[in-house]
């Protein structure tokens, strides 16, 4: 059996005579690497500080600022806060009755507000309705934006207890409520 080596021998020579290829992607990876490379340099050299010698020492270059008396505000609420009224809903004093019974509640007073009307003789008249009932209650003027409201109001009340019964009564009647709770 013979061999041709003819063929073998021409591969041979090209590869040892001529040079290799390296592949495009290769030397392409070798110039981007080299120019972040460069350009990581340049960001070194130019971030650090420059140090300039001051004529001044520090403490001259702070000016002093008059001193200024602290101004009170103005608002008006500082005032009306200690006295503010939360409305409670309905399914928080279901909440708040369940604490009650187990001595959980913070100890506040409670307004019961039976309506508001820009008019006195239907605030007036639902008072007397209530009169009739048993239960006293007031009228309180409030101004917003120049409009003068009568808010009936019953209570205060220290008992929550005693204020869902009485709303349960009242609503009953067909008289809609709203529970008020007044923080001190």
């Amino acid at each position: 059996m013979a061999n041709d080596y003819k063929y073998r021998a021409a591969q041979q020579r090209k590869t040892r005579g001529g040079q290799q290829k390296v592949s495009w992607w290769k030397v392409l990876l070798a110039i981007l690497l080299a120019g972040l490379f460069i350009s990581f340099l340049v960001f070194l050299n130019g971030s650090s500080p420059e140090k300039t010698p001051s004529t001044q020492p520090l403490i001259d270059s702070v000016e002093k600022e008059p001193e200024e008396k602290p101004r009170k505000p103005k608002f008006t609420f500082y005032k009306i806060l200690p006295e503010t009224e939360v409305f409670v809903p309905s399914h928080e004093l279901e909440t708040r009755n369940r604490e009650a019974e187990f001595g959980k509640i913070k100890p506040t007073s409670y307004l019961i507000q039976v309506g508001s009307f820009s008019q006195y003789e239907k605030a007036n008249n639902l008072k007397r309705d209530l009169a009739m009932m048993g239960i006293q209650s007031r009228i309180e003027k409030i101004d917003l934006d120049n409009i003068v409201w009568n808010r009936l109001v019953i209570g205060p009340y220290s008992k929550l207890p005693n204020v869902t019964k009485l709303t349960k009564r009242l609503k009953k009647s067909g008289i809609n409520t709203k529970v008020i709770e007044v923080i001190k």
